[in-house]
Formats: structure tokens, sequence, C-alpha cells
């Protein structure tokens, strides 16, 4: 038999991120409290902070779970493209896509570039994060058949991550 629904502590869990990020879409991520989240998500604040212990907390996870849901939706994109130009048309549209939705959070959360803040895209605590998402700009160079010089080959993947995150800088 296939489970088709989460566990009850999965669920609260997604049910507190979810309310997070409307409450942060409402109040900006600075003006919300784990108080106003936790009466969003109908718990407890004990409970919130159970699963959550700070704000940053809930914003790590929304990367994760960002992170967990663009993964296949980028490596299909790659999978159709042949082009070095196609594949990155693909992969910063569709994060553009994704992101769109909260554009608001993530201009609150442009203020965290400094690399010691733990939501900087630039931190420790994140690089597991930009790895992933640089590995596709790394396949996306790789499978293009792109001809580099070795002096360049392994610093364009790098590149191009840091191409889109001044792009959606920008942006947001």
């Amino acid at each position: 038999m296939v489970r088709t629904t989460l566990p009850k502590s999965e669920a609260t869990r997604a049910r507190i991120l979810e309310a997070a990020l409307q409450v942060f879409r409402e109040r900006g991520f600075n003006n919300s409290t784990m108080r106003e989240i936790a009466a969003a998500a109908k718990v407890a604040l004990g409970a919130a902070y159970y699963y959550f212990d700070s704000k940053d907390a809930l914003v790590m996870a929304f990367y994760e779970e960002s992170q967990a849901k663009l993964v296949p939706a980028i490596d299909e994109k790659l999978d159709n493209c042949r082009t070095l130009e196609g594949r990155l048309k693909a992969i910063i549209g569709h994060k553009f896509e994704y992101f769109a939705p909260n554009r608001g959070l993530m201009s609150a959360l442009s203020g965290h570039v400094d690399p010691e803040h733990p939501l900087s895209p630039f931190s420790n605590e994140t690089a597991h994060i930009r790895d992933r998402d640089i590995a596709f700009f790394a396949r996306a160079v790789d499978e293009s058949g792109l001809r580099l010089t070795p002096a360049i080959a392994p610093y364009l993947p790098r590149l191009l991550w840091m191409y889109q995150m001044g792009l959606m800088l920008y942006w947001v």
C-alpha cells in the first residue's frame, strides 16, 4: 500500500512553513513574528519553535524545499535543451517563474548577502544549496558541447551562478 498522506508531524511542519511564507508575504520578513506564524498555522507558539527555532530556520527550510522542488524540473528542462543559451534560459527562467509568488520575501532576504549571515547565498550554511545550484550550470556547460579553454572551464559554472544571482538580486 502506498502512503498518500504525510505523517502528522510532517504535516504540521509543512503547515507551519506554509503559514510562515504567507505571513512573510503579507507583513514582510522583518515585521513578522513567530507568534503570528504560529497563529496563522493554528499551532501553539511552542509547537512552532519545536519545528523551527527561528524565522531564519523557516527561511532555510524554504530554501531547501525550493531546491528540492527545482531539481527535477530543471533536470527535465536541461534534458530538453541542447545549446548553452537554451540551457541558461531554462535554468534562470524557471527560477524566476518558481520564485515569482515569493518575490517580496526574496526582496526582504536580499539584504542578507553578507557571507557571514547564515541566510546569505554565499554563507557556509547555504553551501549545500549553492553547490547543487552550481552543478546545474556545470551540467549546462558540459552537455552543451561548447569548447572551452582549460583556463576558464573550471570557473564558468560558478561565474554563471553568480550571473544568475546578480539577475535575481536586480529582479527583487
